[in-house]
């Protein structure tokens, strides 16, 4: 709390208060002055343009907007996917490209996806950076000429690569690289 209020004077009761102050002096210039910058001579007045005839029009203007129109459903996920795959390369492509990587080739049994998934896990039993290094590399030499040739081998390629680079995967890879456990 601030400190106490000391009064300066006690007046008893009944006694009466001192007179009030005087009236605020009058400034010397008295009431009739006026500053010398507001002095100036007003500007002159502007010349009136001569009266015009005004017209008043009215315009009622009507907007119109259509609610028979249902709103466009959301795309799905299926529709989504099939403007990505065909923005890629033509359907017919597409689908030759990827039966071409996963039917058999003859005389051996297994197609050229399974081949290049085989090869991937031999090269991770040796190391696991050599597995991703060697998928990664040819997946994106694979990726580099599909986008220069636009071709359909160059699209086999791709597949190949992508679909076989699951030989290089393991499920426990992302919790290693997280968390830094091995097996």
């Amino acid at each position: 709390m601030p400190d106490p209020i000391t009064p300066a004077r006690v007046y008893p009761a009944g006694t009466p208060l001192p007179p009030a102050a005087a009236t605020p002096p009058q400034p010397l210039l008295g009431p009739d002055f006026i500053p010398p910058w507001r002095t100036a001579p007003p500007p002159p007045a502007a010349a009136t343009p001569p009266p015009a005839s005004i017209e008043v029009r009215h315009v009622h203007t009507h907007i119109v907007v259509p609610t028979d129109e249902p709103e466009p459903e959301p795309e799905s996920r299926w529709t989504r996917m099939w403007d990505w795959v065909t923005s890629i390369a033509a359907p017919w492509k597409v689908t030759a490209a990827l039966a071409g990587a996963v039917i058999p080739i003859p005389w051996t049994g297994y197609s050229a996806v399974t081949t290049w998934a085989y090869t991937l896990s031999e090269a991770r039993e040796m190391h696991v950076g050599w597995a991703y290094g060697l998928g990664a590399a040819v997946l994106l030499l694979a990726v580099q000429r599909f986008r220069r040739t636009h071709g359909l081998f160059a699209l086999w390629g791709v597949a190949v690569a992508g679909v076989g680079f699951t030989g290089a995967m393991d499920w426990f890879d992302p919790i290693t690289a997280i968390t830094g456990v091995h097996r």
